[in-house]
This record gives C-alpha cells, structure tokens and sequence, in this order.
C-alpha cells in the first residue's frame, strides 16, 4: 500500500515539474534544448549549495 502512495506522489511530483518546465520555457521563448540542458547542468550544484548552507 505505501509503495502505491509513494508512486503516486512520485507521479505528481512529475506532473507538476513538467507543467513549471513548460511555464519557464514558455517564457524563455527560447529553443527548447537549451533551457533543458541548463537546468540538469544547474540542478546538482544547487543541490549541493542547499544541503551545505
């Protein structure tokens, strides 16, 4: 049962990043590679700032 709860929230979790994703290059209006591989490159380290301050 937790395992079903944790999927769907997982999902949610997914649904929600994907419509900010497209909020942001919406208002980018840049091409749509760019801005992708910016925030994979960009999310580990301001991972890494949040865990350490």
């Amino acid at each position: 049962m937790s395992l079903i709860l944790l999927l769907i929230s997982l999902n949610v979790l997914f649904l929600v990043h994907l419509r900010l994703r497209r909020r942001l290059r919406a208002r980018l209006a840049a091409a749509p590679d760019v801005p992708i591989a910016g925030a994979r490159q960009a999310e580990p380290s301001f991972r890494a700032v949040n865990v350490g301050g």
